[in-house]
């Protein structure tokens, strides 16, 4: 503790080190805010133009001129009312206008005047609640839009409405009719289904895992604090730069001034002084880190307005879906995207010990940090294989658990194995050389 407490001193006494401080801390202050939406939003369902849904009915209107199924004009006069109602397209009122036109009536059947007479008024009336148990009694619905109508029936929530929950049971009634006109769904539509239900049924807004994947099928919130939380984690690089320029001159400094002299008339073993150095490094760099997050959690909470809606991280693992909380999953994301910066800073604190040059130090490293990710996905891009060997290469440990790997066939296993090796090589080689080399 001692030796660490002398290099902390060392490191912490400097101007240049004081400076760099300030740098970093007002540059990500400055990012963070810039990158910072002007309002915490919500995307609102879709909705097409009059236009659009105009020239949609047109087409299915001629279609109907030119088939004339029983009762045609009867449903070109239906067709006719969606315009004269000004309605949207994936509205509840046209579609329920479109449940009749789209229904195959034979020539024995009987137009139903007084259905449609009653779906006019609850139309007229903006009565859904109406429509849908009329709906539900007397149409032929599929499987996707009964269960919408009883759900928004039950737990009332108006079909039109802009919150998550609507876009969800929409997601929901398409899987559903999916489902019923292929009979099977695939592995991935299966899981998104427990998904959304899951969301449904515990009141979960945001899941959390769909920001990892890129998947925004669920997450309509865009601009809530989890999320730009998550974003955040870019930030990372400038401790990460900050601490290359630490661990780069640690040893190489001790050298070039001289002092490494003074240094090792101690009675204290050679290794035990360079891993002080080591640790008195990396302990600065998960302290910085700890308060870069804090702040960057502090301006996501200031510009989120949707802060009272529930998050969690949401996976789904044998047809089970798996919760956790939302600030354990924020908090994991940081500390994998952490991992990056202990290997880069292991890497110039290598350099440091073997060179004793800062300079060649920093700027290899850096040039580390900012190509090591770039050849990774070159050679994977090109089919080289051979670059699954790389460190930079499994570096990205979540992609591989999700199954996003660079390259096939990439396991957690087989990442971890290969970061652990090149540490163990930097570590070796760094010490072999502070205990070897003569002063």
């Amino acid at each position: 503790m001692a030796l660490m407490k002398n290099e902390y001193i060392k490191i912490l006494k400097k101007t240049s080190s004081k400076v760099f401080l300030i740098l970093m801390f007002l540059g990500v202050l400055f990012i963070a805010l810039e990158a910072m939406p002007s309002r915490s939003y919500e995307i609102a369902p879709v909705k097409n133009s009059t236009s659009t849904t105009v020239n949609r009915h047109l087409d299915l209107r001629n279609k109907l001129e030119n088939e004339k199924p029983p009762y045609y004009q009867e449903k070109i006069d239906l067709l006719k009312d969606i315009s004269l109602y000004n309605l949207y397209e994936g509205t509840w009122q046209e579609q329920a206008i479109l449940n009749i036109v789209n229904t195959d009536f034979s020539a024995d059947d009987d137009f139903p005047v007084d259905m449609v007479k009653k779906i006019k008024e609850f139309i007229t009336t903006d009565d859904w609640q109406g429509y849908f148990q009329l709906a539900l009694k007397e149409q032929k619905l599929s499987a996707g839009i009964k269960w919408k109508y009883k759900f928004c029936i039950d737990k009332s929530i108006p079909p039109d409405d802009t919150s998550w929950r609507v876009n969800i049971i929409n997601n929901v009634q398409r899987v559903l009719d999916s489902s019923e006109k292929n009979n099977e769904l695939p592995s991935v539509q299966k899981d998104n289904l427990a998904l959304w239900t899951y969301q449904l049924e515990n009141d979960i807004a945001i899941n959390l895992s769909d920001y990892r994947t890129g998947n925004y099928l669920t997450s309509f919130y865009r601009g809530n604090r989890w999320s730009m939380w998550i974003g955040y984690s870019f930030l990372i690089h400038a401790v990460t730069i900050l601490l290359i320029i630490f661990a780069g001159s640690s040893v190489a400094n001790e050298y070039s001034q001289g002092t490494i002299k003074f240094l090792l008339v101690n009675p204290v073993k050679r290794w035990k002084i360079l891993l002080s150095k080591y640790c008195t490094i990396i302990s600065i760099g998960v302290f910085l880190t700890a308060i870069v997050f804090f702040i960057c959690g502090i301006i996501a909470s200031i510009c989120d307005s949707n802060g009272a809606l529930k998050a969690a991280s949401l996976t789904v693992k044998d047809a089970q879906v798996h919760q956790s909380s939302a600030f354990f999953f924020v908090l994991k994301t940081w500390a994998l995207n952490s991992l990056t910066m202990l290997v880069v800073v292991t890497f110039t604190f290598t350099l440091s010990s073997f060179t004793r040059r800062s300079a060649a130090a920093i700027t290899l490293s850096l040039v580390f940090l900012l190509l090591g990710a770039s050849l990774s996905a070159f050679l994977a891009a090109t089919g080289s294989d051979w670059g699954r060997f790389l460190l930079f290469s499994n570096l990205d440990i979540q992609s591989i658990a999700d199954g996003n790997p660079l390259f096939y066939g990439q396991t957690v296993g087989f990442a971890v194995f290969v970061i652990i090796e090149h540490m163990a090589v930097f570590l070796i080689t760094a010490f072999d050389a502070f205990n070897k080399k003569e002063v």
